[in-house]
């Protein structure tokens, strides 16, 4: 099978970056890729593609309509259809007697981590105001639709929402009213999630870990995109940054991202619109630890400052925490261990005062929690490997290529080979069931070899020796 590329070419500015488009590049052969049929791990992921909604979904309209709610062909996504609610035969005042509900059912209540969808109001803004309700109840701060209301000003643009549940419920509903019969909400590309996003390097989306790359010789990216196998690649950063690859975002894909030492800045590509910003946090012999500490799914600026002990964390939602926690020499860990939706801050300390590996980590919700698991010469690999919800404590030992697991579940462990001396641990969840796999990329030959939890083993060449693995970033 061959696989499309991509590449883009970059220029730099002042010795930093700007880059051009992306042009097709080629194609390479695959054949040396075996892999288990892929598993996706979202209860729901509808681009409505088909002309017929997932049979879990149930339209529920209210009043009389000119266009009823109905999966439309409309390219204003960038797909060939989406689902629109509906204009009315009410001309104004419509209030709650012209709605339109779509209705997502489960079987049973289900843990959902988030709800996730693009959306534009087109024709006219005037007004139509959406709102997402759990089981009946508002979901606060879920409105979505055109903003400021009824200025008479159509959508250009689609925005991508997405909102946090945390929780178990059994409906899920997206509930437009004041339907009238000048304007129509439009979404697409509807995913709720069932798990935490402890998804790591997923550069396209689709909930599974992509194998990429960071060259450090020329200061190219190249990652596969699991969902279609396409190949991209973009030169962004130099041999002296850190890779710091996170969804700063929110839109439920991996930026390309990186942490200048020499400056103390970050810079991150969006792959939303693959326009690039920077900002300055932080300083050279900082340590970056992003994730999503105030839990509003954006990646936020983190340091952690081993001369001092200390966390200084730049929060999406404003503000700045600085938290006193560790010593020199620890190492971050950054994670949600008791999955409530926001990054955990944590740290492994080489040699404890037992002589042994320790982990201190301040959970957001369920308060300290420290344990002894490793040794000096191990290397972090936390990450949900159990598949419920949580991050899991993890090591990989170079010295044979075990792997050991402390399950947050009972705190009971396992232990797995996987791996050589000289390989790099790239954990992630490659199949998209909801688990870590164990991984790992071998320089000398520059392969990676995947072993999947829902079965199978992934063997495949991607990157040449010397490069980075972006899913080893956070790992020392």
């Amino acid at each position: 099978m061959n696989k499309s590329i991509k590449k883009v070419y970059c220029i730099t500015v002042s010795g930093l970056l700007i880059f051009c488009l992306i042009i097709n590049f080629g194609a390479v052969n695959s054949a040396n890729v075996y892999a288990a049929a892929p598993q996706d791990h979202a209860i729901l992921n509808e681009g409505f593609e088909t002309g017929t909604p997932d049979p879990r979904i149930l339209i529920d309209p209210v009043g009389t309509f000119n266009s009823l709610p109905a999966i439309r062909t409309i390219s204003n996504f960038g797909s060939a259809r989406a689902f629109g609610f509906g204009r009315s035969t009410c001309p104004a005042s419509c209030f709650d007697n012209f709605v339109t509900t779509l209705r997502f059912t489960l079987p049973t209540p289900t843990f959902i981590s988030y709800i996730r969808f693009k959306e534009m109001e087109l024709f006219d803004n005037w007004g139509s105001q959406g709102q997402v309700f759990l089981d009946g109840v508002l979901l606060p701060n879920s409105d979505f639709g055109r903003t400021p209301v009824n200025n008479r000003t159509p959508d250009t643009m689609f925005r991508t929402r997405k909102f946090l549940i945390n929780r178990s419920v059994r409906i899920i509903e997206l509930k437009v009213r004041d339907i009238t019969n000048l304007s129509e909400i439009f979404i697409d590309d509807l995913v709720i999630a069932s798990k935490a996003d402890n998804i790591n390097s997923d550069f396209d989306g689709d909930f599974k870990t992509d194998l990429s790359i960071f060259r450090p010789s020329n200061g190219q990216w190249w990652y596969q995109q699991s969902s279609d196998n396409v190949v991209n690649a973009f030169a962004f950063g130099i041999s002296i940054d850190k890779i710091v690859p996170a969804d700063y975002d929110g839109d439920g894909k991996t930026d390309v991202a990186f942490f200048r030492p020499l400056t103390g800045e970050w810079f991150v590509l969006r792959s939303s619109n693959l326009t690039f910003f920077a900002a300055p946090f932080g300083y050279g012999t900082d340590i970056p630890a992003p994730g999503d500490f105030d839990g509003d799914g954006r990646a936020d600026f983190a340091v952690y400052r081993g001369s001092q002990g200390t966390w200084y964390i730049l929060n999406t939602t404003g503000g700045v925490q600085i938290t006193p926690f560790g010593t020199s020499g620890d190492i971050p860990t950054v994670a949600d261990y008791d999955g409530d939706g926001k990054t955990d801050i944590a740290i492994y300390r080489p040699s404890g005062s037992s002589g042994n590996g320790e982990w201190w980590i301040q959970r957001s919700t369920a308060g300290l929690f420290a344990t002894v698991f490793g040794t000096s010469t191990d290397k972090p690999v936390q990450g949900d490997y159990t598949g419920d919800g949580k991050a899991d404590v993890a090591f990989w030992r170079p010295s044979n290529g075990n792997w050991f697991v402390l399950r947050s579940e009972d705190l009971s462990f396992y232990a797995a080979p996987f791996g050589a001396n000289g390989d790099i641990p790239a954990p992630g969840d490659y199949d998209g069931d909801g688990k870590f796999d164990l991984a790992v990329f071998r320089p000398n030959g520059a392969t990676w070899f995947v072993l999947k939890s829902s079965g199978g083993t992934l063997i495949q060449g991607f990157g040449l020796t010397g490069d980075i693995p972006a899913p080893s970033a956070y790992v020392p």
